[in-house]
C-alpha cells in the first residue's frame, strides 16, 4: 500500500512539474501523446477477441492515440464521432468523456487547455461551465452512444437475444484506476435475484469495468450464475461500442448508483432501475480523489438525487419525468446530424488554424471572423450564435 502512495505522490509531482515546465498547453499535451505512443510499442500485439471474452478483452492494452488529447480517446469517444461523419483529422477540442455533476470542472479541458472548445452533454453542464469562468466555446452534442456503431448486426443481437430470452443487463458502480469502490456484494447480489425473479428475466448480464475484473471482483457475480462481460480498457476503441451492444442484447437494465450509463441506456430506448446502496472510495492517496470528482461535492449530490428519485420504481417503459431528466444532464435532444458533426469538427479545426493554434487567440478570432463563421458553417449557426452572445457579455 505504501508503494502505491508514493507511485500515486511522484505521478501526482511529474504532472504539476511538466505544467510548470511546459506553459504551452497544447504542447505539453502533444508531449504527453508523444510518450504514450512510445509505450505502446513495446506492448504485445492485441488478441482477436469474441464480444463475450473479457479476459482477452481487458488483456488487449495496445491502443495507439491519434489525437492531441489523450482524453479525447478514451472510451473510444473520439472515434466514434469521427467515424460518425467521416471525419479524419485530429478533434480540436476537449471532450467530456462523461456525465459530471455539480460545479466540478476538469482545468485542463475547461480553463488551459490548449484548444479551443469543449463538448459535453447538454445545457445544464454548458451553464455550469460557464458559471464556473470557462471562456471556451462549447459545444453540446447529446450523449455519446448515439453516435456509435454496433459491435453486431441487427439479426445477430436478434438471434442471441432468442437464446438469452429476457434479459436483464446490471451496471454496479465500478472502481477507477487508483480508486477502488466497495459496497455491500452480497446485498447487490441478493437485490439482483429478487429483481430477476419477480420480473421474469431469464438472463442476467453484469457488465463490469476492467478495474475490478483485475480486482477478482468477476468471482462474486460468476459464482451466484450471472455472465460477466467488459467493455474494455478505457483506451479501447471499441470500448462505446461494447457498451451500446451490450445495452441493445438486453431489454432492461439496473444499477447501485447514478452515472453515465442511465442517459446511455434511456438513449438506446432501454429501461433503467437504481437499487440504491451506500458506497465506500478507498484511494491510493489523497491526489486520486480526484479521479472521482462527482462524489463529494454538495451541488453534485443535490443534482445526483434529483437523477435518482426518478429511476428508483421499476418501471417497463421509459416515464416522462426520467426522459426530462436524462435530458437535463446528458442532452438526449441535443444529437448532431452527420452533417452538423462534419461542419463542428471541421470549423474547429479551422479555428485552430487561423488562431495559429494559440490559446489567447482563439476566442478573438473567433469573433472578428464570426460572420465568415457563421455563413460557411451554417449547419451549427445555432451553436455559434450561443458562443458568440457569450463572448459578447463577457466582453462588456
Amino acid at each position: 500500500m505504501k508503494i502505491l502512495k508514493i507511485l500515486s505522490v511522484l505521478r501526482n509531482s511529474l504532472n504539476n512539474l511538466s505544467k510548470i515546465i511546459f506553459k504551452n498547453e497544447l504542447f505539453r499535451k502533444k508531449l504527453i501523446i508523444k510518450i504514450y505512443n512510445f509505450n505502446q510499442i513495446f506492448k504485445k500485439k492485441n488478441k482477436e477477441s469474441s464480444l463475450f471474452d473479457y479476459n482477452t478483452v481487458i488483456s488487449n492494452s495496445k491502443f495507439y492515440c491519434t489525437e492531441y488529447y489523450k482524453g479525447n480517446a478514451l472510451y473510444g469517444i473520439g472515434k466514434v464521432i469521427k467515424e460518425y461523419c467521416n471525419y479524419d483529422k485530429k478533434i480540436l477540442g476537449c471532450i467530456e468523456h462523461g456525465v459530471y455533476f455539480g460545479d466540478y470542472i476538469n482545468e485542463k479541458e475547461a480553463i488551459k487547455s490548449g484548444l479551443p472548445a469543449i463538448l459535453t452533454y447538454g445545457t445544464v453542464r454548458n451553464d455550469m461551465l460557464r458559471k464556473k469562468k470557462s471562456k471556451k466555446l462549447i459545444f453540446k452534442i447529446g450523449p455519446y452512444i448515439k453516435y456509435a456503431n454496433q459491435l453486431l448486426t441487427d439479426d445477430e443481437i436478434k438471434n442471441i437475444k432468442k437464446k438469452n430470452g429476457k434479459t436483464l443487463l446490471v451496471f454496479p458502480t465500478h472502481s477507477v484506476d487508483r480508486v477502488e469502490t466497495k459496497f455491500d456484494y452480497d446485498g447487490f447480489i441478493n437485490e439482483i435475484k429478487t429483481f430477476k425473479e419477480k420480473y421474469n428475466f431469464k438472463t442476467v448480464l453484469v457488465s463490469l469495468y476492467y478495474r475490478d475484473i483485475e480486482l477478482g471482483k468477476n468471482k462474486i457475480y460468476e459464482d451466484n450464475g450471472f455472465i460477466v462481460v467488459s467493455n474494455g480498457l478505457k483506451e479501447d476503441y471499441d470500448f462505446l461500442l461494447r457498451q451500446k451492444t451490450f445495452i441493445k442484447l438486453s431489454d432492461y437494465t439496473i444499477s447501485n448508483s447514478v452515472g453515465t450509463h442511465i442517459g446511455y441506456s434511456v438513449a438506446l430506448g432501454i429501461p433503467h432501475t437504481i437499487i440504491k446502496q451506500k458506497m465506500e472510495y478507498k484511494a491510493d492517496s489523497k491526489f486520486d480523489v480526484k479521479d472521482v470528482p462527482n462524489l463529494y461535492l454538495e451541488s453534485s449530490i443535490l443534482q445526483k438525487k434529483e437523477v435518482e428519485e426518478c429511476f428508483l420504481e421499476y418501471s417497463e417503459e421509459i416515464t416522462k419525468e426520467q426522459l426530462q431528466v436524462c435530458n437535463k444532464y446528458w442532452g438526449v435532444g441535443n444529437y448532431k446530424t452527420k452533417e452538423q458533426m462534419l461542419e463542428l469538427l471541421t470549423f474547429l479545426d479551422e479555428l485552430s488554424k487561423k488562431s495559429n493554434y494559440c490559446e489567447e487567440k482563439y476566442n478573438n478570432i473567433f469573433m472578428n471572423n464570426y460572420s465568415y463563421f457563421k455563413n460557411k458553417y451554417f449547419k451549427i449557426n445555432e451553436d455559434l450564435e450561443d458562443n458568440m452572445n457569450f463572448l459578447n457579455k463577457l466582453s462588456n
